[in-house]
């Protein structure tokens, strides 16, 4: 690390100490460090052992760090700035866990200075997080901090491939069934819609490290409310 005397003397520019989580979310949502940041990752939410209602809000030890980029989690007890990043709810008091007195609290932190940005991981997001919001006088002031950020995904390729002849889904996560990937197998909802559109003569669906192959959608035990 470079004091900041030794930046201004030797013409070297100080690299910024950025707290973030090391949950597997993180890998794509907050770890991506330019050239000028140090990152340090450590658990966000130690409590969460206790409780999955203690995901939101973020205890962080008191170790200088320039800046915070937490994932879903609001940082609480520190003075250090602070950027949070979410899925959905923000904050993460979903509906079947409410705590109001929490929610109260933690969007005052939102609003205070040490917040300095709100990162939406979609548009998706984005809507839940103004439906969450919708009753509450600062409302703008929540949204002049938002904005959406797609997770980041390497490209593999650097040119589109061109049409065929089979449609091929990929679904990517530990958890796809929770992502409404069943969803997209079964013959209701908008299947028939999107289905009629493309109309591909057989499809294949790879999940993680399996491979489906088959003429027609493939019912679920699961469907979409």
């Amino acid at each position: 690390m470079v004091s900041e005397p030794q930046a201004a003397n030797g013409g070297v520019t100080k690299r910024l100490k950025v707290r973030v989580g090391r949950s597997y979310n993180a890998r794509y949502n907050t770890n991506h460090p330019s050239g000028g940041v140090q990152l340090i990752a450590r658990p966000l939410t130690p409590l969460t052992r206790i409780s999955e209602k203690l995901d939101s809000f973020a205890l962080i030890e008191p170790a200088g760090y320039d800046l915070i980029h937490s994932f879903n989690a609001i940082p609480i007890l520190t003075r250090t700035p602070f950027v949070v990043t979410f899925e959905d709810y923000c904050p993460r008091t979903p509906g079947d866990r409410p705590m109001e007195w929490l929610e109260r609290r933690l969007r005052k932190i939102l609003l205070s200075k040490n917040c300095i940005g709100i990162v939406a991981m979609s548009e998706y997001a984005l809507r839940k997080f103004k439906h969450q919001h919708r009753n509450h006088s600062e409302l703008s002031g929540l949204l002049a901090k938002t904005t959406v950020v797609y997770p980041a995904m390497p490209p593999s390729a650097k040119e589109a491939k061109g049409a065929g002849n089979k449609l091929r889904l990929l679904f990517v996560g530990r958890i796809s069934c929770a992502r409404e990937a069943p969803w997209f197998w079964t013959p209701i909802g908008d299947w028939q819609l999107w289905a009629s559109l493309l109309r591909p003569p057989s499809f294949q669906t790879f999940v993680g490290a399996k491979t489906i192959t088959s003429a027609r959608p493939i019912r679920s035990g699961a469907e979409r409310p």
